[in-house]
């Protein structure tokens, strides 16, 4: 019968060779499992110093354009503050008119606030933020990028109101013969209180653009 010839294969097995080739069984896969795991680990270690040194690189980039967009924001304020105080005047002079002028040429600088985010963006849509062993560092990438979202924002909106003053200021612009741009300074003095209303709404979101900028 096929259960008493089972049970004699049974009788007939040396468990004891069986039990120490199941636990050297176990063993092995158990130390295979830690080889891949440690194996996956090294890649992973490779893969985030890749990415440290990525982020360093795009970090060394954006500092440098953030500096000189910085010394370019801080001397177009300068000029704006400049040319706007001669406003208070009951008449401009010919020098006045000319730094006013300089400081409508400042009026359409903006911050361009330009971080490169290549790297970031590449963690956060392909899940390899993970890799990033420092936690500090991830939730300062984190604040990075959101803080950045928020200034373009508030950077939009303050475009709108610098459109809203340009018109202004656009009015007193004239070509001459040569074709260039001059300054009707007639004009400039009857219009001195839009001129100023104009100027200060630009030098104060200029100042906000400088501020964000020098925040990032």
């Amino acid at each position: 019968m096929l259960i008493s010839r089972l049970r004699k294969s049974f009788k007939e097995l040396n468990w004891g060779v069986l039990t120490i080739e199941m636990v050297m069984l176990i063993l092995g896969i158990s130390i295979s499992l830690q080889v891949n795991e440690w194996q996956n680990q090294q890649v992973d270690r490779q893969l985030e110093q890749e990415y440290l040194a990525r982020l360093n690189l795009d970090f060394d980039e954006s500092e440098k354009v953030l500096r000189k967009d910085i010394e370019y924001l801080r001397s177009s304020v300068e000029k704006l503050v400049i040319g706007i105080k001669p406003l208070s005047k009951s008449s401009l002079t010919k020098e006045d008119h000319i730094v006013l002028f300089k400081a409508v040429g400042q009026s359409t600088l903006i911050g361009r606030f330009a971080v490169v985010f290549g790297t970031i963006d590449e963690l956060k849509d392909t899940g390899n933020m993970r890799l990033l062993v420092s936690k500090k560092l991830r939730i300062s990438l984190a604040n990075l990028y959101q803080s950045y979202q928020q200034i373009i924002r508030l950077s939009e909106l303050r475009n709108i109101l610098r459109g809203q003053s340009f018109p202004v200021l656009v009015k007193q612009l004239k070509p001459n013969s040569n074709s260039r741009v001059i300054w009707d300074e007639e004009l400039a003095e009857k219009n001195k209180r839009e001129i100023f209303g104009a100027l200060t709404v630009i030098l104060q979101n200029l100042k906000n653009d400088l501020s964000d900028t020098e925040k990032l």
